[in-house]
């Protein structure tokens, strides 16, 4: 079992992670509560480290699971009847969930990008994962340098004028998406 997790911010991927789980675990849902914890303990950090920037995360930062159950009890709307021996693995990700720090919601694989982290997929998925970690559909290209040749006193010089491209104020948000197991 692998866990997989991509930590967004302003579009663009900033962590990301692709472990093997060395851990006998009694269930499927055992091993997606275990992903989901260490995708809370990414999110607390990236969030101590904004506010510590002075950029504090206005609202929660959003958890995608692409395992529904997993979600539902995660976010404590649903408590499983046959699998209380693993919901004390969730204790710490419900407190996160009732402070505010974050929210979790199921994300369906053909929109999850971190699915080529741990498994194979199709090409175009890759493309599409990839242009997603990278931002690169939004990237802001560096400035662009123009000499002109201008006489002075009789002798050639060359003067750079920049043209600066205006990038768009950054989104205070940061998202984790595929805390799942595969």
């Amino acid at each position: 079992m692998c866990i997989r997790a991509s930590l967004t911010y302003n579009g663009g991927a900033i962590a990301h992670t692709a472990k093997l789980m060395h851990l006998i675990v009694d269930s499927s849902m055992e091993s997606e509560a275990i992903a989901t914890g260490k995708a809370g303990e990414i999110v607390a950090y990236a969030r101590e480290v904004f506010r510590g920037l002075g950029v504090p995360p206005a609202g929660p930062t959003f958890v995608g699971s692409d395992n529904k159950a997993n979600a539902l009890v995660a976010s404590g709307i649903a408590v499983p009847a046959r699998s209380r021996h693993c919901l004390r693995r969730y204790l710490t990700f419900l407190q996160r969930v009732a402070s505010k720090g974050v929210e979790i919601g199921h994300v369906r694989d053909e929109e999850n990008p971190s699915d080529f982290l741990t498994k194979w997929v199709p090409k175009a998925k890759v493309e599409t994962s990839m242009r997603f970690a990278t931002n690169s559909d939004n990237v802001v290209r560096a400035p662009t340098v123009v000499f002109t040749v201008k006489p002075v006193d009789g002798q050639r010089a060359t003067k750079p004028h920049r043209r600066v491209p205006r990038a768009s104020p950054p989104r205070t948000s940061c998202r984790v998406v595929g805390p799942q197991t595969g």
